[in-house]
């Protein structure tokens, strides 16, 4: 977190910095280049006046003096021009100074001006124009050196001033010159740069107070990003970034969201995928311990009446009993014993055909109530030695659509189940119970409830509960293991409930309004 601070921190001082920075640098550069940069602008000035007058020398039947009254508003300068003698013909300066020149000022040469002062008298010009022999010495520069203008800065020692002068040749060998003042511009840079300051500092302290709030916007974003990469981190991707903005910022943001999600897609199909490997791994390993158990249940099952019927075998081969009713019970032994085995094998054939898919449901449409009466009819022998009568009140016909041979192995594998764990109280039960769209149907019977920890396993192959009473009814862990698979091949419930007195076994099918 102290990292994140030092964001705000850096920004603040980077924003304060660049102020002072600005400020300091607009002062030296104030100071260093305002002068020169105001000169040359007033140079520019000067050209632009000089060609503009020599554009209006070029032309004919013009007032002159109008026109270079109006140059001389536009660029508040003073304009005088020298005749072919160095003599002024014009000037815009309105009034005289005491300037005096003597008779060395006069040119010998060209024609003499009406107006010419005597030779030895003192004659006054017009202000800090110059003199006849200064202009002369101009024209030779200028024509020596065949340059059309020459810009001279020089200096006003009677106003203490400064003023730029240009004198360049015009047409008919007319001389302009031409003077802008120059203002005081060091003191005006002075007396700037202590403004700046001023209001500078008073600007830095003021902005202090914006660039906390800026740097304050611009790092939260930044914080927030680190939050949510923080998260990522360790696998928490429920954080997202909110704000929706175009910057940089609110890019990397949506980016981020984008990646936090992929990675949480990414890593909940991988967990899907390792979850699905260690079912599978899971699932292997109790198929391989499954295989292990048939092949032991299978061997364990044939294994007592294999032996039986050898031994009753050998005994009647040998000759061991002479008497005709003791060879008879012989052989009903050996006869009974290879009927439990055909119905062994007969249920380990049904069951895999079943699970193979080699088995595959029939659906019609059938009256349920007949099936099970059907069913208990069959079982009325076994019913009628252990004593026990089917409790089953439905009369009218209930229609279900499935397939009905299946079925009916179903309710007489459940039967059966029932019959041989019922209690002492002997009390079966069949329902009907009528739903939306099924028909459930329950097979109860008194007495001990199945426990908890062992309901998954009752529909396994060779489960028994009670192994030491198997063989007193002929059971051989079978007749759930087929109903499990029927009922999957018909893709509809049914499972085992633990209920006060006893238990309940039931399968749910489909009615007519299902259809």
């Amino acid at each position: 977190m102290k990292i994140l601070k030092s964001i705000k921190t850096k920004l603040f001082l980077l924003l304060v910095c660049t102020i002072l920075s600005v400020i300091v640098f607009t002062t030296v550069l104030n100071s260093l280049v305002l002068e020169p940069y105001y000169i040359n602008l007033k140079k520019k000035s000067l050209v632009e006046l000089y060609n503009k007058v020599n554009k209006v020398f070029q032309q004919s039947n013009i007032d002159y003096e109008l026109e270079l009254e109006r140059l001389d508003n536009l660029y508040s300068a003073t304009i005088t021009i020298y005749d072919v003698a160095n003599m002024v013909t014009y000037s815009t300066v309105p009034f005289w100074n005491p300037y005096y020149y003597t008779e060395e000022d006069f040119s010998p040469q060209g024609p003499q001006n009406p107006h010419e002062p005597e030779k030895n008298k003192r004659v006054r010009i017009q202000n800090n124009n110059p003199s006849p022999s200064v202009i002369r010495n101009k024209r030779r520069q200028l024509k020596g050196e065949n340059i059309s203008y020459i810009i001279s800065l020089n200096d006003d020692k009677r106003l203490n001033g400064k003023f730029l002068s240009i004198t360049a040749l015009l047409q008919k060998e007319m001389i302009l010159y031409a003077q802008i003042p120059i203002e005081s511009i060091k003191e005006s840079a002075e007396v700037t740069n202590r403004f700046i300051l001023l209001t500078g500092l008073f600007i830095t302290i003021i902005s202090s107070f914006a660039v906390v709030f800026i740097a304050k916007r611009f790092a939260d974003p930044i914080i927030h990003l680190s939050d949510i990469a923080s998260s990522m981190a360790k696998f928490d991707f429920s954080k997202k970034y909110t704000d929706n903005d175009d910057s940089e910022i609110g890019v990397l943001g949506s980016s981020i969201n984008k990646l936090s999600e992929k990675l949480e897609s990414t890593i909940s199909e991988l967990k899907s995928a390792n979850a699905k490997l260690l079912s599978d791994i899971e699932e292997k390993t109790k198929l391989d311990e499954m295989r292990k158990n048939f092949i032991s249940n299978v061997s364990h099952e044939l294994k007592t009446p294999i032996a039986l019927i050898s031994g009753y075998a050998e005994g009647l081969k040998e000759n061991v009993i002479t008497d005709e009713a003791a060879k008879n019970e012989y052989c009903d032994i050996i006869l009974d014993e290879a009927a439990k085995m055909d119905v062994l094998v007969q249920k380990l054939l049904t069951l895999s055909q079943i699970e193979s898919g080699k088995d595959t449901p029939v659906i019609r449409r059938f009256d349920i109530t007949s099936l099970i009466k059907s069913t208990i009819l069959k079982n009325s022998l076994l019913l009628s030695q252990k004593d026990i009568e089917v409790k089953f009140s439905e009369k009218e016909p209930v229609y279900v659509w499935a397939d009905e041979f299946m079925i009916e192995q179903v309710i007489s594998n459940y039967l059966q189940n029932a019959i041989n764990h019922v209690d002492g109280k002997k009390d079966i039960r069949i329902t009907i119970e009528k739903k939306e769209k099924t028909v459930k149907i329950g097979v109860y019977n008194s007495g001990k409830q199945i426990p908890e920890n062992e309901i998954q396993s009752i529909w396994g192959s060779f489960y028994k509960s009670d192994k030491s009473r198997s063989r007193e009814y002929g059971g051989h862990g079978l007749g759930l293991s087929v109903v499990a698979a029927i009922m999957k091949s018909h893709k509809m419930p049914y499972g085992v409930e633990n209920q006060t007195d006893g238990v309940l076994f039931y399968i749910e099918l489909e009615n007519d309004k299902n259809l």
